[in-house]
C-alpha cells in the first residue's frame, strides 16, 4: 500500500482548484491526486492554524512536506513580518505551488 508522498507514476494527475475559507478569507489552491486532505482543510491542521500567532516565532518559517501549501499560505498572507519557505518530497506538490 502506497503513502500520499510516494511518488507513483501510476496514479494519474487530476489537478483542480479547491476554495478554502479561513478566518472570512478565501485561497484558491490547486490540489492533485494522492495528496493529503487534497478536498478540504483537514481538521488537524485548521486546529494548527487557528492556534498560531506570530508572536510565537522569530525569523523563518519552512513548512516541511507542504503538500499544496495551505498552512505556508495562511501564514505569509496573515503575517507581513513572516518569511516562509514550503517544500516538499513529492513532484506532484512542488509542480502547484505558487511561485
Amino acid at each position: 500500500m502506497s503513502q500520499y508522498f510516494e511518488e507513483n507514476p501510476d496514479i494519474s494527475n487530476q489537478k483542480k482548484e479547491i476554495t478554502i475559507t479561513f478566518k472570512d478569507k478565501y485561497y484558491n489552491l490547486l490540489t492533485n491526486n494522492n495528496m493529503f486532505s487534497k478536498d478540504k482543510l483537514d481538521y488537524g491542521t485548521k486546529v494548527l492554524l487557528e492556534n498560531f500567532t506570530e508572536q510565537e516565532i522569530e525569523g523563518k518559517v519552512l513548512d516541511l512536506g507542504c503538500g499544496y501549501g495551505i498552512i505556508g499560505i495562511v501564514l505569509a498572507t496573515t503575517y507581513s513580518s513572516i518569511k516562509v519557505d514550503m517544500c516538499d518530497i513529492t513532484s506532484r506538490a512542488i509542480e502547484i505551488l505558487p511561485p
